[in-house]
């Protein structure tokens, strides 16, 4: 496993590697950890422009960073892991982006911080512009709960919800790790037709029973990979609010989706919810694409 792992020495969680050691099996993976120097196009040309304290200044920033590195380097390796650092510039959630495609990552792990309001609304949320941008599958690891007992597999049945269900189970070995596997499918009905009561009541009916054929076809998958450990939840509702919900409620610690629905209206409406899960969900998530 090519697993890319991006962390902002500043605000490193003490219990990190054990929490990514109880979610991704990290003996003999191949652990690239990235180092990004956030600096701003105009920062950067005055930098550069001031001869040699450019390149002093650089080398300053990366022999901090390293002095920061090297622990988790040899955490990482005494839990199995061959760990390479790597430095780059630029906008970090494009420059993880790129270098995930780069070096043709089966994972890539982020870090959520903590925003203001205001900061976020400005800037916006590194995880979850990483999670857009990254052609693979991205794991929003959130420490604290050290132990993966119950995944949540939020389904819709689309191309990028079966492909990550499937390498999600194997690669995480959740046969093998016998972990509690719940599989959630949520119906939801546009505002523009919930106002009519009639049409309401037989769209709500008409997706519950593609709901049903959903959570079956999830079944099967299960089934073919071995896991039968397996509970199903239909609900009607806004998606990101019935997922943190039922995490809630059943002491998930993983959320596992896909980033894209079935139609042009799912995209947007999974778009939106990637978007808040990778933002606000209570555990970590991961959001993966059928192209890796």
């Amino acid at each position: 496993m090519k697993l890319l792992l991006s962390v902002d020495v500043m605000h490193l969680p003490p219990d990190f590697v054990e929490a990514l050691a109880a979610t991704l099996p990290l003996e003999q993976a191949d652990v690239t950890l990235l180092f990004v120097k956030n600096i701003t196009p105009a920062y950067e040309n005055v930098i550069n422009s001031m001869g040699d304290f450019a390149d002093d200044w650089g080398h300053q920033i990366e022999k901090k960073a390293h002095e920061k590195l090297e622990p988790l380097q040899k955490a990482l390796e005494a839990k199995g892991a061959k760990v390479t650092i790597k430095f780059i510039s630029g906008n970090p959630a494009q420059s993880i982006a790129d270098k995930s495609k780069e070096i043709d990552a089966d994972f890539t792990c982020v870090l959520p911080l903590k925003h203001g309001k205001v900061e976020e609304f400005f800037v916006g949320s590194t995880s979850r512009k990483v999670a857009k941008l990254n052609p693979g599958t991205t794991l929003i690891l959130r420490p604290g709960k050290n132990d993966v007992k119950h995944v949540v597999f939020a389904f819709d049945g689309s191309k990028d919800a079966v492909a990550t269900m499937k390498k999600v189970a194997t690669t995480l070995k959740l046969k093998e790790r016998n972990v509690q596997v719940s599989v959630l499918h949520v119906v939801t009905i546009p505002q523009m037709m919930a106002i009519v009561p009639e049409v309401n009541f037989a769209l709500e009916k008409n997706l519950l029973m593609q709901g049903e054929v959903v959570i079956a076809d999830a079944l099967k998958q299960m089934k073919d990979l071995g896991i039968s450990n397996v509970k199903t939840e239909l609900v009607t509702g806004e998606p990101a609010d019935r997922i943190i919900e039922f995490t809630k409620k059943n002491n998930a610690e993983l959320i596992v989706m896909g980033a894209k629905g079935h139609t042009a209206l799912e995209h947007i409406i999974l778009g939106s919810v990637t978007d808040r899960m990778a933002t606000h969900a209570p555990v970590s998530v991961i959001i993966g694409k059928s192209g890796k």
